[in-house]
């Protein structure tokens, strides 16, 4: 009896465990089922955002070439309108710059008539200027003569003086 009641509650502990293991291997399926559902259900939308980008970087796209065509027409005809206008104005300017150098010669001539009577009369300065220096520099060296004949003439008289003492 008592090995048929161990028979009993080995079985009834076999059945305990097989029962824990159906309802565990469920469980994992049904979570394995689930997370397959959310990474089906991810992958979906992951492709539609994807999508979605696609189309949108399509038309951003096709609005930017548009736009960089635009911009091109539009430089192109900036540029040709700055060039005519540039154009314009070097032909105004041309015109002017003749205008001027002609006044700028006349101009340039009278300065520098001015400027050589001018340079003539700083040379008759000059040179009054370098004969004055000369005539004083002669004056002092006619004084300096002088006085060392003065004091060669005084130092020969006291010579002649203390011989004529001794």
């Amino acid at each position: 009896m008592m090995a048929d009641l161990t028979r009993e509650k080995d079985a009834e502990t076999n059945r305990l465990m097989q029962e824990h293991k159906d309802k565990a291997f469920e469980q994992l399926t049904a979570q394995m089922s689930e997370a397959c559902k959310i990474e089906d259900d991810l992958a979906r939308g992951a492709a539609e955002i994807e999508d979605e980008y696609q189309i949108k970087n399509r038309e951003r796209r096709k609005k930017k070439k548009a736009a960089i065509e635009f911009i091109a027409e539009h430089r192109a005809t900036v540029m040709k309108r700055k060039v005519e206008k540039e154009s314009e104005e070097k032909a105004e300017h041309e015109e002017d710059y003749n205008q001027w150098m002609t006044a700028d010669c006349i101009y340039l001539e009278m300065e520098k008539a001015k400027k050589q009577r001018q340079r003539d009369a700083n040379m008759e300065v000059q040179k009054i200027q370098i004969q004055q220096m000369a005539e004083k520099q002669a004056k002092k060296q006619q004084e300096k003569q002088a006085d060392l004949d003065y004091d060669a003439q005084r130092e020969a008289t006291f010579s002649k003086d203390r011989a004529f003492q001794r």
